[in-house]
């Protein structure tokens, strides 16, 4: 078997191993095994090997493998946490517009500004999470916060 893939300048892949994925007829149940690859006859076609359960572990190492981690970076002081599928910060107390649906009881107060706690935003699975947030004292600091002294 032969494919092409452009990458921009010459690259080999050869094929080593095949990931097959399992399910039942009704669709809740799921399965998938990992196979080394074998070369069969004489004709150089490939063929699949004996099969393991895939584990997390496995899994894992491909995602790892196919590059998808995150790569070492430096962020803002506001960033709590980065990953691939996740992005969480928060923001300090602040007195903040409020806004809310046009007909609705609290219409007459929309827009005006009114104070909130620290907040903490979480974004995973395309959804935004928010949070009241009590940040730990002396573990993030912002420039209107006294800063740690310096040893002396």
């Amino acid at each position: 078997m032969r494919f092409s893939i452009d990458v921009g300048s010459e690259l080999e892949l050869k094929l080593y191993q095949a990931v097959l994925l399992y399910r039942n007829d009704h669709g809740n149940r799921h399965m998938a095994t990992v196979h080394g690859v074998v070369q069969q006859n004489g004709d150089g076609s490939p063929g699949l090997g004996a099969g393991q359960l895939l584990s997390t572990a496995n899994l894992r190492e491909l995602a790892r493998q196919l590059g998808t981690g995150c790569p070492v970076e430096f962020l803002p002081d506001h960033v709590v946490a980065r990953t691939p599928d996740l992005l969480a910060w928060w923001t300090p107390a602040a007195v903040r517009p409020m806004f809310f649906r046009a007909g609705s009881e609290l219409e007459s107060i929309s827009g005006k500004r009114f104070p909130h706690p620290a907040l903490l935003f979480v974004v995973r699975s395309n959804v935004l999470y928010v949070r009241a947030f009590l940040p730990p004292k002396g573990r993030i600091q912002t420039p209107n916060w006294p800063q740690r002294p310096t040893g002396t």
